[in-house]
């Protein structure tokens, strides 16, 4: 057994603020080591900054990734404000300051090769955990042209089921989850049953859950005002 919860769309919301439900950094963090403790998984579907709350972008959202980093994130999926401002700026300042890898399947250079990494494993008793990390295809669309010179965003739903076809016929993960940062809903049925486990939405700041989808999926609303909380019982002898 382990356990995955998830926030997306955070975009520096570090103070509590109780008429808007937003829990803020602190409440979140102590929230998700009450449910979970040392085993969890903790993860996040992209925009954890930009678009931010004045209290994180006077710092130009260091405050946001000193949270993350301390509330024990161990993988993000890239959003589209990881991008504000610039290429240049995710792979020097955040993505070095971050403690946790920020994932981009989807995401490929003028070479033909990935920007970023595009998955992360981590290990739970004995179970081999991939996330694959993908951003919405808008995000060309979204961000300042000057800061994605030479960048395609790819079909994340394609690129996802690419990556968790290999992780799982190499045996390199047992159990395969998607971060995408786009809408959980309207694009669920494009994954591969066969090897992507679980997906984990955003982008959209809308919240859903369904256990009974052929992928199962959620979405965690925004500005950490839900943490969604996942158990995973795997059985190592059947697959």
């Amino acid at each position: 057994e382990f356990s995955v919860s998830n926030i997306t769309d955070f975009h520096g919301r570090l103070a509590a603020d109780s008429y808007n439900k937003e829990m803020g950094a602190a409440l979140l963090t102590g929230l998700n080591d009450e449910i979970n403790g040392e085993e969890n998984i903790f993860t996040t579907s992209g925009d954890n900054v930009g678009g931010s709350a004045f209290v994180s972008s006077i710092t130009n959202d260091q405050y946001t990734i000193d949270f993350l980093n301390a509330a024990g994130v161990d993988a993000s999926a890239v959003g589209n404000h990881e991008f504000d401002q610039g290429q240049d700026d995710l792979l020097n300042r955040i993505l070095p300051e971050s403690d946790f890898p920020i994932l981009g399947a989807n995401v490929y250079q003028e070479d033909g090769t990935r920007l970023l990494e595009p998955y992360s494993i981590e290990e739970r008793n004995g179970v081999k955990i991939a996330f694959v990390g993908t951003v919405a295809t808008s995000t060309a669309s979204k961000v300042s042209p000057a800061g994605i010179v030479g960048l395609e965003f790819r079909d994340p739903v394609a690129e996802t089921n690419q990556v968790a076809r290999k992780l799982k016929e190499s045996g390199t993960a047992d159990v395969v989850i998607s971060l995408f940062h786009e809408d959980a809903a309207v694009y669920a049925d494009g994954f591969d049953a066969e090897y992507v486990d679980f997906l984990f939405g955003g982008d959209s700041h809308v919240t859903y859950t369904n256990a009974d989808a052929p992928v199962p999926f959620a979405q965690s609303l925004e500005y950490g005002k839900l943490l969604t909380d996942v158990d995973f019982t795997f059985n190592k002898v059947t697959g």
